[in-house]
């Protein structure tokens, strides 16, 4: 458990700045079933969340759950497009 309270502290700060400003954050850092163990840990934080796992990207999202799960997945094909044509993941859309 030491592991994942490490790396869900590391990430926490990462997905705070998408979450607290309204936009999805993406990331590929857990597989399952950690992708829903860091989800909890955000609502444990205070966020109203949700988590999906898009195989057109290959990544899960954390995103609050007023956000609408099929622009998601538009963003994730987009996404999945623009890493074929050679985008750095930084650049990658985020919304």
């Amino acid at each position: 458990m030491n592991y994942d309270r490490n790396l869900f502290e590391l990430k926490l700060s990462e997905a705070r700045r998408f979450l607290d400003n309204g936009l999805p954050y993406w990331t590929d850092d857990f597989v399952r079933p950690y992708g829903e163990k860091f989800a909890e840990y955000l609502k444990h934080k205070g966020y109203d969340i949700y988590h999906l796992y898009f195989i057109t990207s290959w990544e899960g999202v954390f995103a609050t759950k007023d956000y609408e799960p099929f622009k998601l997945r538009e963003i994730s094909v987009k996404r999945a497009t623009e890493r074929q044509l050679g985008v750095p993941e930084s650049a990658l859309s985020v919304e």
